[in-house]
């Protein structure tokens, strides 16, 4: 159960960043 909360809030966390990123680019 550990294992797999820490890697979906890992893709949580890149996803936030990959949505800033394309936010940045759009505006």
């Amino acid at each position: 159960m550990i294992v797999i909360y820490s890697f979906i809030s890992t893709y949580l966390k890149k996803a936030k960043r990959v949505c800033g990123k394309k936010k940045k680019t759009d505006t």
